[in-house]
């Protein structure tokens, strides 16, 4: 176990308060940046316990106010200790991605499309969502003069910054009836809404066999997500938007790992100490899709 982590039986006491109920928890999974808990009641309901490491311990607390800004769009909390970081959550039973096939196109028109749901959703309540933690992206100066190019050309198509969750993929989502809800949302950043398809479009071109940027199943998705903003700007605009959008995200996925990295011990370090630098040499690399 990693030193900021609780240990499961003070994560077993906390649980059981919340739920009223006897509880068995099990340790579910250890990473560097985060330890999560099953739990299961005397009822045989199910719920899963998270703790992140303090540099992302803000997730419990955003959710939260996720869960009140936009129901519809997250999992369901049964509790938030926003001292500890901890955040619990009711069993949602199998995630999308063991639903869907990987290259199953529409799957991913419609996690793009509920994701560009959600910024839209949360673009008028920053106050609330940065209070809890939540960071914007910092740029190093070595990078400033690129980032600064990259703003402008994606800010000309006038979309707000927003919530961006910045690990979007098959795999945190559950297809509810009334649509795709979200969880993991501790790499989230706030940032331009189309930085957040650098992630979704990097994992579908992987299970296409990396087809290319021209590729037409790769538009559609890109398009899909696109159509959520053509009252804000014209499709033309969004896609000439999309490229420098999409380089920054790759800063937005520099800055989770920012955070994680203060609270790496030194064999994790040796694994995972370049990532921040990593994806900042990547800026100006080829993209998943382009419109070019």
């Amino acid at each position: 176990m990693t030193q900021w982590a609780a240990t499961t039986d003070e994560v077993g006491r906390w649980v059981g308060e919340q739920v009223d109920s006897d509880v068995t928890v099990e340790l579910a999974k250890v990473r560097p940046w985060a330890v999560v808990w099953q739990a299961t009641d005397d009822r045989d309901r199910s719920w899963w316990a998270k703790q992140n490491c303090p540099g992302q311990a803000f997730e419990a607390e955003l959710v939260a106010v996720l869960a009140r800004l936009a129901p519809a769009y997250v999992v369901p909390v049964a509790a938030a200790d926003t001292r500890r970081g901890l955040l619990l959550t009711p069993d949602q039973g199998q995630v999308f991605a063991e639903t869907v096939r990987d290259d199953d196109i529409d799957a991913w028109v419609r996690l793009v499309q509920r994701a560009m749901e959600l910024a839209r959703a949360t673009a008028d309540h920053g106050a609330d969502l940065l209070a809890t933690g939540l960071t914007a992206s910092r740029v190093p100066e070595s990078v400033a003069d690129r980032v600064a190019r990259a703003r402008e050309e994606a800010g000309a198509a006038g979309l707000p910054d927003t919530l961006v969750h910045n690990d979007l993929h098959e795999h945190n989502a559950f297809d509810d009836p009334a649509g795709l809800r979200f969880f993991d949302f501790a790499d989230a950043v706030w940032d331009h809404p189309l930085t957040g398809l650098l992630v979704p479009l990097n994992m579908l071109a992987s299970h296409l066999g990396d087809p290319g940027p021209d590729d037409g199943r790769m538009r559609r998705v890109a398009d899909a997500a696109l159509e959520v903003w053509t009252d804000r700007a014209s499709l033309a605009e969004l896609r000439r938007a999309l490229a420098p959008a999409l380089r920054l995200g790759r800063l937005a996925r520099a800055e989770s790992w920012a955070r994680i990295e203060p609270h790496l011990d030194s064999g994790d370090l040796d694994d995972f100490g370049g990532a921040v630098d990593a994806w900042l040499d990547r800026l100006d690399d080829p993209l998943p899709v382009s419109f070019a």
